[in-house]
């Protein structure tokens, strides 16, 4: 108890430390947004007949690329509220259970990434390199060489991908007690995209993606069905990532309390936190 007091002594290192890797965070995202809005700014018109960039809109890679983006932009907001307003030494708690603060904006991002972004960008890179390596005159003929470069599709079909991995991994995006929503988001995005992919077909004519024209019929709801379970699959996987890195199930004891409490407040809460101890 006498270590965590002295410990307690130098709060503003920990503070420091933790604002220098919350900046450090923040610019991180700030590139990752950069990077997105010039893919979205520079992805080639591929769609024959098309002179708006609009149309790319229906492409699930650009939803893949967008949603990440919209993802990122909402958390460099939350990484300045929390740097500049939100403070973790304003508040003090005793016996209750201790966990990480967090700001309030966080509990609405969380569940964006949980249910659309991160199985979304996951699900894409799967399906576009899975039938790529089967034939890759079905999703990316070899006449879009001369128009995307590989630094371009990398851009699109990998690099979202493996960011949405390292945020799995580098942050607890609260997976616990939120299967019921994050599924309803994932529902929500699998049957919007359904739409727009028959939509595209009903109303305009043509296919987004053209192996579909070669699937029959009865084929096509079964490979929806069949990119359903992939989303399902990859939520999966986020889910016992972070549930696993994470443990949200501890239970509490003393030692953790008085830990919590000490180096979340101030030096002139050090003798109330030994008044404590000595009293328990």
């Amino acid at each position: 108890i006498c270590g965590m007091v002295e410990e307690s002594k130098r709060p503003h290192i920990a503070s420091f430390m933790s604002n220098i890797t919350r900046v450090i965070g923040l610019v991180l995202r700030v590139c990752v947004v950069c990077v997105h809005v010039y893919q979205l700014r520079s992805a080639p018109l591929i769609v024959p007949g098309w002179s708006s960039r609009l149309v790319l809109g229906l492409f699930l890679t650009t939803w893949g690329v967008l949603t990440q983006a919209i993802y990122n932009m909402a958390a460099i907001i939350i990484d300045l509220y929390s740097l500049l307003i939100f403070r973790e030494g304003h508040h003090m708690y005793f016996w209750t259970t201790p966990k990480k603060l967090e700001s309030p904006p966080s509990r609405y991002v969380y569940p964006f990434f949980r249910g659309v972004c991160f199985p979304l960008t996951c699900t894409i890179g799967a399906l576009f390199w899975g039938l790529y390596g089967i034939n890759r005159e079905l999703i990316f003929p070899r006449s879009l060489d001369g128009v995307v470069t590989p630094a371009m599709n990398h851009m699109q079909h990998t690099l979202p991908f493996i960011l949405s991995l390292l945020e799995v991994v580098m942050i607890d995006h609260r997976y616990k007690n939120s299967f019921r929503l994050d599924v309803f988001l994932l529902s929500l995005l699998l049957a919007s995209y359904t739409c727009v992919l028959f939509a595209t077909r009903v109303y305009g004519g043509w296919w987004i993606y053209s192996f579909f024209a070669s699937i029959p019929l009865l084929y096509k709801p079964i490979f929806v069905a069949f990119a359903g379970v992939i989303l399902l699959f990859f939520y999966w996987v986020g889910r016992s990532i972070s549930l696993g890195l994470y443990t949200q199930t501890a239970k509490p004891t003393l030692k953790k309390h008085l830990t919590w409490f000490v180096h979340t407040n101030s030096e002139t809460n050090i003798e109330e936190a030994s008044h404590l101890v000595c009293t328990h």
